[in-house]
């Protein structure tokens, strides 16, 4: 398939993109200048920027099969604000919509979070977009499948984000401030919803509804608690851990956990990595970087 992706240059990008070449898929990706190469380096890509070209350009010079949508705006930056969230979470993914619509490209598949829109200013820019996604799907031929993914872990992720967060934290010593960690995520292992992303593309035929939904999760739901206990266990270390340090949000989120029954039954897929598995390859990662002096 020609893939148009988005967010190639993220996290789930860096896991994505191996494996779509790998499988032999033609991949263009669209990235902002800023964005770098380094995780995703040296693969057989077809590289755009949105600073340079239009998309109606791209889907001119190529025939795209599926557009899979991954960029995103956490608003963790602090100058990120509320319309950048939105030029970034619907904007940008609602131009691809119409140039799908244009061009008759079949399939979207978009990349969606579980938070409710009360959570987060982008759960609330999330949610927003799939309101979009009804009216395109509702007013042309393009079929969209949405990907919800639970708290996704994994190696070469940010390191602002919860988990690489606290790794690197012990690995340095330093304190870490958290809030009592009474909250149920269900962490999933990345290359798990690499191997999902896989198995839709194999299904795709199969999708005649013109938007369907597959949350992706383990199905089971740990403490943030358990989850830096076990971290500081795998490390064999005594962590500098200050819970109730930090208040819950005014909208606390304290359980999410996928019903994966139908996602598994569609797309013949299961979660297979371990959390346990999962955490001791995420910090093999980060701590060989801080073994080499990164």
């Amino acid at each position: 398939m020609n893939i148009l992706l988005t967010g190639a240059t993220g996290f789930l990008g860096a896991h994505l993109v191996p494996a779509l070449t790998q499988a032999g898929h033609s991949v263009i990706i669209l990235r902002r200048m800023s964005s770098s190469l380094r995780h995703i380096e040296g693969l057989p890509l077809t590289d755009y920027s949105l600073e340079t070209v239009s998309l109606d350009s791209i889907f001119q010079r190529h025939t795209i099969d599926c557009v899979i949508h991954l960029a995103t705006d956490y608003g963790r930056r602090q100058n990120s604000d509320v319309s950048q969230l939105i030029a970034a979470n619907i904007a940008l993914p609602a131009r691809l919509l119409e140039a799908c619509s244009r061009s008759r490209c079949p399939f979207f598949i978009n990349t969606h979070t579980d938070s409710p829109s009360m959570y987060t200013a982008y759960s609330a820019t999330k949610h927003a977009f799939k309101e979009l996604i009804r009216y395109f799907t509702g007013n042309s031929t393009l079929r969209c499948v949405t990907m919800t993914l639970e708290y996704m872990y994994g190696e070469k992720d940010d390191t602002s984000k919860f988990i690489p967060a606290v790794i690197t934290d012990m690995l340095q010593g330093h304190e870490i401030k958290l809030t009592s960690g009474e909250q149920r995520r269900d962490f999933i292992y990345v290359g798990d919803v690499v191997a999902a992303y896989m198995r839709l593309l194999c299904q795709l035929p199969r999708v005649t509804e013109p938007a369907m939904e597959f949350p992706v999760g383990t199905g089971s739901a740990v403490s943030i608690k358990e989850c830096v206990f076990l971290i500081e266990s795998i490390l064999g270390i005594k962590a500098n851990l200050r819970w109730g340090s930090i208040p819950y949000r005014k909208n606390e989120l304290f359980f999410a956990q996928a019903d994966i029954t139908h996602t598994s039954a569609f797309l013949d897929w299961q979660p297979r990595m371990l959390l346990a598995d999962g955490l001791r390859r995420t910090i093999s990662w980060y701590k060989q970087g801080y073994d080499n002096g990164a």
